[in-house]
């Protein structure tokens, strides 16, 4: 599993990013998605970025997450208890993708 911060997400090919998750309207937001083979067959991206409301999520620095699938469930799964309201949101709905 590798970590990277300020990732730059327009090299994510969109037809690569399979779930898309955000929080409540509000004047801070999240945003949670979940990217296959990417940046290779089987890999997986998860990426989490936050916004307020002076800033739209174009100009978000991305945190992206990158392992193959067990690692990427051992994360979401820990979400559900441990993580921010988008992240909490989007666990059950990766973790359903992800069992398919």
């Amino acid at each position: 599993m590798k970590q990277q911060r300020n990732f730059d997400i327009s090299t994510v090919p969109i037809w690569k990013v399979v779930i898309v998750i955000t929080s409540d309207p509000d004047y801070s937001m999240n945003r949670v998605m979940l990217v296959e083979d990417f940046p290779a067959y089987r890999d997986y991206v998860l990426l989490t970025g936050e916004h307020c409301s002076c800033i739209d999520f174009d100009e978000v620095e991305w945190d992206a997450t990158f392992g193959n699938i067990d690692e990427i469930r051992t994360i979401v799964k820990n979400w559900q208890e441990h993580g921010d309201y988008a992240e909490i949101l989007a666990a059950p709905v990766i973790l359903r993708y992800l069992a398919r």
